[in-house]
């Protein structure tokens, strides 16, 4: 995969449970917003693929991006906006990762289904990405400059990764993001930031 530009790693399905868990555990302790649960959250599929019913496990990859820069023009005035890699060329990313995978299982004939998962979180737990306290997943070599594709398989998970979550060392004795959210967003206790209506910063 690193020949092709990408960095990957592999967990056993036998986790799905746990990942679910991990997400499900951030709902009943109230940290999450039930729109923002039964709404944005309703793509999540825990379930191995109908159309894969012999996968065995999850491929997460990650290919290194650069954020864009975007301007806008409204009422006379120049306005930039920066958008992070995560949230631009999904669709492209997918397609390649899914390219590199065909390549190098091509003599096995492998099959691969799109994972419908939370892409973070299970990067973090392969081991592939830590958690900073900002709730950004960060990459060794490349940081947050990247966008996360994950998949299910029939090959057999030859190296079953999964561990506990990680924060980014040196996050834990670091509060620099925290005095430096304008809106207060990321707490001292926990990496998931806080929602809610952001304050007049104008």
């Amino acid at each position: 995969m690193r020949s092709s530009g990408l960095f990957a790693r592999m967990v056993s399905i036998e986790h799905l449970d746990a990942l679910r868990n991990d997400i499900d555990a951030l709902r009943k302790d109230g940290l999450f917003d039930k729109e923002f649960y039964d709404g944005d959250l309703a793509w999540l599929d825990f379930r191995v693929p109908d159309g894969l019913p012999d996968a065995s496990t999850i491929v997460v990859v990650a290919k290194p991006k650069p954020m864009l820069s975007v301007t806008f023009r409204w009422e006379g005035r120049t306005i930039p906006l920066i958008v992070p890699p995560a949230y631009a060329d999904g669709k492209e990313v997918e397609g390649e990762v899914l390219a590199a995978l065909d390549r190098i299982s091509a003599p096995n004939r492998y099959r691969y289904v799109k994972a419908k998962l939370p892409l973070k979180a299970l990067a973090v737990r392969s081991g592939l990405a830590q958690y900073g306290r900002n709730n950004i997943a960060y990459i060794p070599t490349f940081g947050s400059f990247h966008r996360l594709a994950a998949f299910f398989t029939d090959m057999p998970c030859g190296e079953d990764h999964w561990q506990d979550m990680e924060m980014l060392p040196g996050c834990d004795s670091c509060t620099a993001c925290l005095a430096s959210c304008p809106t207060g967003a990321i707490p001292s206790d926990r990496m998931l930031l806080r929602g809610g209506t952001l304050p007049d910063v104008a």
